[in-house]
């Protein structure tokens, strides 16, 4: 999606960043932050959502949201980027998603027809709930892989305890090993 924030553009596909067609050197946390401020506006988001959505986490230290603002106003500015109270965060500039057909271009101006974005993810969104529902279904899937191996130790740990059998495949008839 491209958006254009003031006067930056920001496009999440390519996860650039461009002031006057120059690209800003914004990667990282520091592009999710911007990102997820971005894809919420105009509504602030808490500490919580920040770390739910940036970190991947249910919390990180107010120090750590502190340095990303930090990194994230001297990319862009520090006008960009308003401190809230009870640890809210919120972009002081206007939120515009520019249509899919100027896209294409990315140093073209967006046409007057853009409309505003006012989607904010919150925690039953689908790409909070998809990225939650993702990471469970990977460490059940992980618990059944290590449950099973532990079954198949076990069979053979337990397979060791009898003597080996040959069996005919032709008839079936369990052969006597040479020797015993």
């Amino acid at each position: 999606m491209l958006y254009r924030v003031g006067a930056l553009d920001l496009d999440t596909v390519s996860g650039t960043v461009r002031r006057d067609g120059e690209t800003r050197d914004i990667k990282g946390l520091t592009l999710a932050f911007m990102t997820a401020l971005v894809e919420a506006a105009p509504d602030a988001l808490d500490a919580d959502q920040l770390a739910r959505t940036v970190w991947r986490r249910d919390h990180v230290t107010d120090e750590t949201i502190r340095k990303r603002v930090s990194l994230l106003r001297a990319a862009v500015g520090s006008e960009l980027v308003r401190t809230l109270p009870d640890r809210r965060y919120v972009l002081s500039a206007d939120v515009t998603i520019i249509p899919a057909g100027v896209a294409g271009d990315q140093h073209a101006a967006p046409d007057s027809s853009a409309e505003p974005s006012h989607s904010a993810p919150d925690a039953t969104s689908p790409a909070v709930v998809g990225g939650t529902l993702m990471r469970r279904m990977m460490i059940g899937a992980m618990a059944m892989l290590v449950a099973m191996l532990g079954l198949v130790v076990w069979a053979g740990l337990r397979a060791g305890d009898a003597p080996p059998r040959l069996v005919n495949p032709e008839t079936g008839d369990v052969l006597e090993a040479p020797g015993g």
